[in-house]
């Protein structure tokens, strides 16, 4: 499932998935950006996308891995923006 959340984030839920599997959902999303350039102004502009990825836990409040699914976001963007960090 995947939804808007905010401005410019977008919330992907993968249920069940292990923190690995989550790793590779998210390789495969860069990997199709990194192969789609798009049009733009007659340009080819490539797409760039920084992902936080952590596994949730049935035994925590969703609110918590949402925050830390944020605070892995932010820190890929501090470090160069197009990848992943995961917990």
């Amino acid at each position: 499932m995947a939804l808007r959340w905010d401005s410019e984030e977008f919330l992907i839920v993968t249920p069940n998935a292990t923190a690995r599997e989550g790793e590779q959902v998210a390789e495969k999303i860069h990997n199709s950006l990194n192969a789609s350039a798009v049009g733009l102004f007659s340009k080819n502009v490539n797409l760039t996308l920084s992902i936080g990825a952590t596994p949730a836990s049935a035994e925590r409040p969703i609110d918590l891995d949402i925050k830390r699914e944020d605070e892995l976001l932010y820190k890929a963007k501090e470090q160069g923006k197009n990848r992943t960090c995961s917990s």
